[in-house]
């Protein structure tokens, strides 16, 4: 019984596929064989005065466009689309409307708590592809019946004939003289037709059987039939009789010369018998367009060379415009492509968030992929292997994880994407190529259910296989530095150019190779055509060092942070906001933030921080600190707590938490700004500058940072600081010397001010402003009351003269040393990197 089974559904399949790809190559064929009919009704109102034999051989052109199963390809194609309409429109067992509502949870993470459904409301379109076929069918039916009914009822009307000579015959049942037969075919005349008729009627018949019209007309009704849904093929039909009418009688008149013209005309309308409907057979001697064909001979003039001439030229153009299809992007290699139309989906997250892939994809000439995050940032995938994916197993792999189907279209062929880190059946992504050119990419968790799937839209595609492979340098790895740095100062730009990189900076030109959590490469300088001013690895841990890996040790420098915890920037925006000035106010945010770091290091103040997560937190927060806060107070640079109030709503704390730190200043004058926020190990720190104010009063003034951060980023966070210092740079390309002192110009205007650090083994680093990424490493040197920074590339020095303090000077202290040092512009170097150093101020 199983048996049967299987060949029922093995027949069923066939016939399934069968009827729904011809079915739909016809419907394509159609549409395009449309535009061409129309090109050439447009053409025969040009070529009014051209042989009308070549107008017919225009017909013959949508005859071969109906006809055959391949089109030539062209970039002059006008024809829009080989495929117009997709087999899948009909053919997906289920289709997805545009306003369907996400209802299931797909959680990758669990597979086995997997519930699988597919996204939106669902109706079935299998059943409307039979009732289109049939209907299809139906209509072809009657069309071919219709002309089978006329040829028999002609056929008895002719079944008592006479002989008249050759193959003619004489009959009494007829009106009008016609050729019947396709592989035998006869001229039927009317018994009644006068003698001097007969010649000219005869003559246009056997023009008839010259041309081979009683093959061509049937032909064009047997294609009529399979496309009788199409109005142009109506049209175009009708015009082909006509025109096959036309050419016939120019054909008589070339041999009939001037006298004939009138004798034929005269024939003709005699002859003439009005038809009501459209038939294959027969080819009647005056059935189409009797008076305009006798306007036609009589007006019939030889074609001058030139009209021949143009009528060859535009048949020319017409074919290689409408006969040939737009040229396909046949080869998924050496291309790029964006993500498109998301044709299925899963919900993977509890609060309906889709898992949808907006990234971009290229593909070299070997198949490598690279894919582009949109942010200058990428990575290599893999390369693409030829796959044994068909259609039916990608509907088997929906269907036991969905008990659904969704249909690719015909398939041209399938590439996979293996996962190195899984199972050897393991695939991260499968990449269709469809018939018709389009691309397919089928994206799978790691527990091999799909994704996702979505249609690739052709972005580019690259000259030759060298200009693909830029997109396609690897990534810099830690073991490349090693290597590299054995060059010490031989290394150049060019070095680096196999990998890679981000350009960035501001003022220089600088390279960043981003390696791996940890460690980031930075080549900066005038550019690649000058030599690199610094190579810098850099450790993104606690201690943010960096060194010049052409004069350090990189394995030592790597080996003393690979094990550090990593510290990440986060995204934020903020606010500071003016609240009053209490003195209780501090212990009470303490007390209700239960973060109490109530700690001074030199300068650094951490502060209270309060952390805000829905609406009913923030709205007992402001009630708490009612009477120790002023949520009203404004100045006209800064808004009151209550007008920034208005964005902390429902839709803000869906994706959002609100980070609220205190801190106070001796005058209203002060304002402060969120330099950075990082997060390492589960601390997040947000790092407050403190902008000084040129003058101002001596009322003191309470603040609050409010901070915004994304909820997935403080999640896991088990401890929030917020603190304030004076901008400085930890010893970044010192590894192995010790911090001596560091002196910042107090009077910068800067968000963060330029600060110089000195090191006991003689390197200093110079940092100039907030908005340059440039920072000034070499070597200093004391002569007399002078210091001297000389930069590692020797372009730039600065020089500054060494004050004893000034004792009265309030920004002066003992921690800051017994000197305070005095830049001198004039012999030092120009560039200070877009900051607000001038001479004679002051590094304290």
């Amino acid at each position: 019984m199983d048996s049967w089974i299987d060949l029922y559904n093995i027949f069923a399949g066939f016939v399934e596929g069968f009827y729904t790809d011809f079915f739909f190559w016809v419907l394509n064929t159609s549409i395009s064989a449309s535009f061409l009919v129309a090109a050439i009704i447009i053409l025969r109102l040009i070529l009014k005065k051209a042989p009308k034999a070549m107008i017919v051989a225009l017909w013959g052109m949508v005859a071969i466009r109906l006809i055959c199963p391949f089109s030539l390809e062209s970039a002059l194609s006008l024809i829009p689309s080989e495929e117009t309409i997709p087999t899948e429109q009909f053919q997906y067992q289920e289709t997805r409307h545009d306003d369907y509502e996400l209802q299931i949870i797909s959680n990758p993470i669990y597979p086995e708590e997997v519930e699988h459904k597919m996204l939106g409301t669902v109706e079935n379109n299998s059943i409307k592809s039979i009732y289109v076929y049939f209907g299809w069918l139906g209509g072809m039916g009657i069309m071919l019946v219709y002309s089978a009914a006329s040829y028999i009822i002609i056929k008895r009307k002719v079944r008592i004939s006479a002989p008249y000579k050759d193959d003619i015959l004489l009959c009494d049942g007829i009106k009008t003289p016609f050729i019947l037969g396709v592989f035998k075919p006869k001229i039927y005349l009317p018994s009644d037709i006068p003698n001097e008729e007969k010649e000219y009627v005869i003559a246009h018949e056997k023009a008839h059987l010259k041309r081979r019209d009683h093959w061509w007309k049937p032909l064009g009704f047997l294609l009529l039939s399979v496309h009788w849904f199409n109005p142009l093929m109506w049209v175009a039909y009708i015009l082909l009789c006509r025109d096959i009418e036309f050419a016939c009688d120019e054909k008589v008149i070339k041999s009939l010369g001037e006298e004939g013209k009138k004798p034929y005309s005269e024939a003709l309308l005699n002859c003439s018998v009005p038809r009501k409907m459209i038939a294959a057979c027969p080819v009647a001697f005056g059935e189409t367009g009797v008076k305009s064909r006798i306007k036609s001979v009589l007006n019939y003039k030889k074609p001058a060379f030139w009209v021949i001439l143009i009528a060859v030229i535009l048949s020319i153009v017409l074919a290689v415009c409408f006969m040939t299809n737009p040229v396909k992007n046949k080869s998924i290699f050496n291309a790029k492509y964006e993500t498109g139309k998301c044709l299925y989906s899963y919900v993977v997250s509890k609060d309906k968030e889709s898992r949808i892939d907006l990234n971009s994809y290229s593909i070299n000439a070997s198949g490598g992929v690279y894919r582009d995050f949109g942010n200058g940032e990428g990575e290599y995938i893999g390369e693409l292997d030829e796959s044994t994916f068909t259609v039916k197993d990608m509907n088997n792999l929906l269907n036991n994880q969905d008990e659904t189907s969704i249909y690719l279209g015909r398939i041209a062929n399938v590439y996979e994407i293996k996962n190195e880190n899984s199972n050897e059946n393991s695939i991260d992504y499968v990449f269709i190529q469809k018939k018709n050119g389009d691309t397919i990419l089928i994206n799978f968790f790691t527990n091999g259910n799909i994704m996702s799937i979505f249609e690739l839209n052709l972005v580019k595609r690259f000259d030759d296989e060298t200009s693909s492979e830029i997109m396609f340098k690897k990534n810099l790895s830690l073991s490349d530095v090693i290597t590299l740095s054995d060059k010490k100062d031989k290394l150049t730009w060019s070095d680096f150019e196999e990998f890679r990189y981000i350009e960035t900076g501001s003022g220089l030109y600088i390279r960043q190779y981003n390696i791996d959590e940890m460690f980031t490469l930075l080549i900066g300088g005038s550019g690649p055509d000058e030599e690199p001013m610094y190579i810098y690895l850099h450790a993104s841990d606690e201690w943010d060092f960096q060194i010049d890996i052409r004069q350090s040790d990189v394995e030592a420098f790597i080996n003393e942070h690979q094990k550090n915890p990593v510290v990440k920037n986060l995204s934020a925006s903020w606010h500071c906001i003016p609240v009053g000035y209490d003195e209780k106010t501090y212990s009470k945010m303490i007390e209700i933030g239960g973060i109490s770091p109530n700690v001074y290091m030199n300068k650094i103040q951490y502060m209270p921080v309060v952390k805000i997560e829905d609406i009913n937190e923030l709205q007992s927060f402001m009630k708490k600190m009612n009477g120790f806060i002023n949520f009203d107070i404004s100045y006209s640079d800064t808004p009151s707590f209550n007008e920034v109030k208005a964005e902390y709503n429902e839709e803000f704390f869906n994706t959002s938490s609100l980070l609220l730190a205190y801190t106070s200043s001796p005058t209203t004058a002060h304002r402060y700004t969120v330099d950075d926020i990082t997060k390492s190990e589960g601390l997040i720190t947000v790092n407050i500058a403190e902008i000084d104010p040129e003058g101002g009063d001596t009322a003191m003034e309470g603040w609050l940072v409010s901070v915004r951060v994304s909820k997935e980023d403080i999640a896991d966070a088990e401890k929030i600081d917020a603190l304030i210092s004076s901008v400085q740079y930890p010893n970044r390309g010192t590894a192995n010397a010790t911090l001596i002192r560091t002196c910042v110009f107090e009077d910068s205007k800067g968000i963060i001010k330029p600060s110089i650090s000195l090191y006991d083994n003689g390197m200093f680093q110079f940092t100039f402003s907030a908005y340059s990424s440039y920072i000034g490493v070499g070597n200093y040197t004391i002569e007399k009351n002078r210091m001297i920074l000389n930069t590692d590339d020797g372009k730039f020095t600065y020089v500054f003269d060494m004050v004893e303090k000034d004792d009265d000077d309030p920004k002066y202290s003992t921690a800051h040393g017994e000197m305070k040092f005095v830049f001198d512009a004039e012999h030092s170097s120009e560039m200070l990197w877009m900051s607000d150093i001038y001479d004679g101020c002051e590094f304290i």
